[in-house]
């Protein structure tokens, strides 16, 4: 398995923002500036949260996917308030290779599948965001579930989806490192990728995550509040042994 380096880039409406534990949201530079710097330093692809869609019962604007489709030349994952096959298509269309899907899932899986059946599950990304228990949450990490993130895994692969974005909702935007056990424990029983987000603080944790299993591993603060990029991170994996696809 060659392991993918992923920023994240979460955006409210129109700018990136950045918080602490998926509160305490705080406008941080141009999302587009910011993903054309990111994108020439060497990463393999891109994902974009807009992180009020949900809340706000909208969707991410097709026409800012239309923006980033112009401007990118890596693969980039959109995700924000997409609710049925329509938005997950237009999403596509607009120039996502990927659409990222987190409240409908918990909301109505069968259209979660009726998405992956049209588009391909590979064009699926499930979002789980837990806490520490372990324990799933909705809505941006504002409501919580009765599901925990094991059995989050069993029912994501169900719906159809192709990949897992596993997202700690305590270490967010913290700087504290990833939550290793977690990840560890979600790539044993998945038989899908795990992408490993949330708390990434130095060059070792992407590698520790990566031996943990992890398919691909994401950082949003690390990139924009560390002087190192995603380059870095690519050739720190490949000076320890840890496979990563060629660019």
């Amino acid at each position: 398995m060659k392991v993918r380096v992923i920023p994240v880039i979460l955006v409210d409406g129109i700018t990136v923002v950045k918080g602490k534990r998926f509160d305490n949201w705080r406008t941080v530079g141009n999302v587009l500036a910011s993903a054309k710097l990111l994108a020439a330093r060497d990463v393999d692809e891109i994902v974009f949260l807009d992180t009020r869609a949900t809340i706000e019962n909208r969707t991410i604007s097709s026409d800012f996917v239309e923006q980033f489709s112009e401007v990118l030349r890596v693969p980039f994952a959109v995700g924000g308030g997409i609710n049925n096959l329509l938005s997950a298509k237009q999403i596509i269309r607009s120039g996502a290779e990927k659409v990222v899907i987190g409240d409908l899932f918990h909301s109505d899986p069968k259209i979660v599948k009726e998405i992956s059946n049209e588009l391909g599950a590979q064009a699926v990304v499930v979002s789980l965001d837990y806490d520490e228990s372990g324990q799933l949450f909705r809505k941006s990490g504002k409501v919580r579930t009765k599901m925990d993130f094991l059995e989050g895994i069993w029912r994501a692969q169900e719906a159809g989806a192709g990949e897992i974005l596993l997202q700690s909702t305590k270490r967010d935007g913290t700087l504290s490192g990833y939550d290793f056990d977690k990840i560890q424990k979600a790539s044993e029983i998945a038989s899908i990728p795990i992408l490993a987000s949330g708390g990434a603080a130095v060059l070792s944790d992407f590698a520790e995550a990566a031996r943990r299993g992890a398919a691909g591993v994401c950082a949003g603060a690390f990139f924009q509040f560390t002087e190192f990029t995603p380059g870095d991170v690519r050739e720190y994996l490949r000076q320890n042994s840890i496979q990563v696809r060629a660019r």
